[in-house]
């Protein structure tokens, strides 16, 4: 592969009065959403349905009166030093859609100008729910919930941050603000951006204000949550509130502040509920030491957690788990309950057992544990699957049944073997007869005699072998394979760590393998948001990748949205951490440190002395900030493989 370089894809930064185009990117969003990829914090601007905008009489929402008066004294001004050089009425080349009048030629606003400004502006907010405001949402960034906006954003690269401050004049007026009352402002402390399922998230928003003194109450609700999860809010109201999330996947919960007349700008609380953290005997919660990994422990590493979890390691796990003797990391992770959870789950994918039809019985739930435990062999497993009500109910009938079974256990094509698919129909329903030379009278029989077949342990050796080591075995290891499992399905994890651990898995040379679609959605969670995917979230991407012959185009646009969205970890030694995680502004130009970490991140190794000089000089220049790098490596072909 070439080396990579950031040049193509950095972002020059805007002239004041040239809009950029944006169009490209509202295409792409558009189109992820369409291909229902949109689980992530993007949605967040939409997510303002209420029951509550302004303030509430009567049980009816009240609709927000915006204040002439306000208007021309606090919010026009701002108009003048930020919007009227796009939006010139009087420009002949203009031709964006909202209108704004100038100031005559002493620079004062006429009452008809005020008058005209104020009508035009007043269309883009929104006065049942100010939050949903167009003039807020072009401005807030979108990785905060804004949308697209040929002018800029509030970001401190176009527009400086405190022009959507909550205690600012322009949101205060589209929240109703007049000379004689403020609104509310809440006010959070900080939390996680992720908690471990079955832990309490606690929130605070005690210190939220008002600028006249009023009291100010505080409403807590969930906008959004994983499905089928049913934890609940501690309270709905009172300055601090509690849940315990049962589901993985994200979470947004929102925090109104009112003060009696007015309601406040709500606070969106995102954060990711993960599983909780796999624990190996003798781990601790005592601080990791910075160790310097080589890049075969990093490559090594990387390798078993796509082959064996299906997705990249954590930062922890890395810290944790690279710096040890490989065959104590081998054993790691087939000891693991999350290795034997994805094999359940590329299984459950190979039978066809997805969406509706997931296996969700406690008898298959139970399933990757017993493997862990050595309590239940592949053929034990594979027999659990077939004689599930979700393998009935995806194949149903005597006709399909029968012929999956045959052609997914054995390979065999039944269209050629007429007279094994009817007397395996037969047996299926019931009737005495014989397959494979034994005696059956019924479908169980049918998945026993298909099972203990030689083409059935030939069958499952050749894809494990194409799984864990990439391609075939040679014909005389492969026969040794099949022998050795038909003898002792129990030898299955014991010729997994072999395989592992081999001189074909381990040398320098081996070629590096290509992420599948399963491995790419979980590997760039992991990267980006440091825990996997939820249920959802991985079946929404997977359906959208899957849906098309090619794939490769979407993967990027998945990775742009997810970048963009403003739940990114960002990478060690970010001068402004905080900020890094709602805005595109940098604290100054990206140091080696941050793509160091980019690259260990992202592709599992260090950066080479060229790659490293190219990014710094290309992320030296204005607008550039450490997504810049991000964005390049995540859409680079180096991404695609580990």
């Amino acid at each position: 592969m070439t080396p990579l370089h950031p040049r193509t894809l950095r972002r020059p930064t805007p002239h004041r009065h040239a809009p950029r185009r944006h169009a490209p990117y509202g295409v792409l969003v558009v189109f992820f959403v369409l291909a229902s990829a949109a689980a992530i914090a993007t949605s967040a601007a939409f997510a303002q349905d209420e029951p509550s905008g302004g303030a509430m009489q009567g049980g009816m929402r009240r609709r927000v009166v915006h204040d002439p008066a306000f208007f021309r004294a606090n919010v026009l001004p701002l108009l003048e030093r930020n919007c009227i050089g796009c939006h010139d009425a009087d420009d002949p080349d203009n031709r964006t859609r909202h209108r704004l009048v100038p100031p005559g030629p002493d620079g004062a606003f006429s009452d008809a100008a005020v008058q005209a400004n104020y009508e035009s502006i007043t269309q883009l907010v929104h006065a049942p729910a100010p939050e949903r405001s167009l003039l807020l949402l072009k401005l807030v960034p979108l990785a905060r919930g804004g949308i697209d906006h040929d002018g800029g954003k509030a970001d401190g690269r176009d527009f400086a941050p405190a022009l959507i401050d909550a205690k600012g004049p322009l949101v205060q007026w589209v929240f109703g603000a007049d000379a004689r009352n403020a609104a509310p402002v809440a006010v959070l402390a900080p939390w996680p951006t992720t908690v471990p399922r079955g832990t309490e998230l606690s929130l605070d928003a005690a210190l939220s204000f008002d600028a006249d003194g009023d009291d100010v109450s505080i409403e807590w609700e969930i906008v959004e949550k994983p499905l089928g999860a049913e934890a609940r809010l501690s309270q709905r109201s009172g300055a601090t509130t509690s849940i315990t999330p049962d589901r993985d996947g994200p979470w947004l919960l929102r925090c109104r502040p009112r003060d009696g007349k007015l309601s406040g700008w709500p606070v969106l609380v995102r954060f990711a509920a993960t599983r909780p953290v796999e624990r190996a005997p003798g781990d601790d919660d005592r601080p990791l030491p910075a160790l310097r990994l080589s890049s075969t422990q990093r490559r090594l590493t990387r390798a078993l957690y796509f082959d064996l979890l299906g997705r990249s390691p954590t930062r922890e796990e890395i810290a944790r788990v690279a710096a040890m003797p490989y065959p104590e990391r081998v054993d790691r992770l087939l000891g693991s309950l999350e290795t034997w959870e994805h094999w359940f789950d590329e299984e459950a994918f190979f039978f066809l057992l997805i969406d509706r039809f997931r296996p969700v019985s406690d008898r298959l739930a139970a399933v990757p544990t017993k493997m862990r435990d050595d309590l239940l062999t592949f053929r034990d497993a594979h027999r659990a699957f077939a004689l599930s009500a979700e393998f009935n109910a995806r194949n149903p009938g005597n006709d399909t049944y029968v012929t999956v079974v045959l052609e997914q256990f054995l390979s065999i094509e039944v269209q050629s073997e007429k007279r094994l698919l009817k007397e395996a129909k037969r047996m299926y329903d019931g009737q005495k007869t014989r397959i494979f030379k034994q005696l059956g009278t019924s479908q169980s029989d049918v998945v026993r005699i298909a099972l203990e077949q030689p083409g059935y342990v030939d069958n499952f050796a050749r894809r494990m072998e194409q799984r864990y080591l990439g391609a075939p075995l040679p014909a005389d290891e492969h026969a040794a394979v099949v022998s050795r499992l038909t003898l002792d399905p129990s030898e299955f994890r014991p010729l997994m760590r072999e395989w592992l651990t081999s001189e074909r898995y381990t040398s320098p040379g081996r070629a590096p393998r290509v992420k599948d679609d399963h491995q790419f959605i979980r590997g760039l969670f992991v990267d980006l948001l440091g825990r996997p995917p939820a249920l959802q979230e991985f079946r929404n991407m997977r359906n959208a990748l899957q849906a098309l012959t090619d794939a490769a185009p979407l993967r990027g646009v998945l990775a742009k949205v997810m970048l963009d969205s403003g739940a990114v970890i960002p990478p060690a030694g970010a001068r402004d951490a905080a900020d890094a995680r709602t805005s595109d502004s940098a604290a100054g130009a990206v140091t080696s440190e941050e793509i160091l970490d980019l690259f260990h991140r992202l592709l599992g190794r260090d950066p080479t002395p060229d790659e490293l000089s190219a990014f710094l000089t290309v992320l030296a220049e204005p607008g550039a900030t450490w997504r810049t790098a991000a964005l390049a490596l995540l859409t680079s072909p180096h991404y695609q493989y580990y």
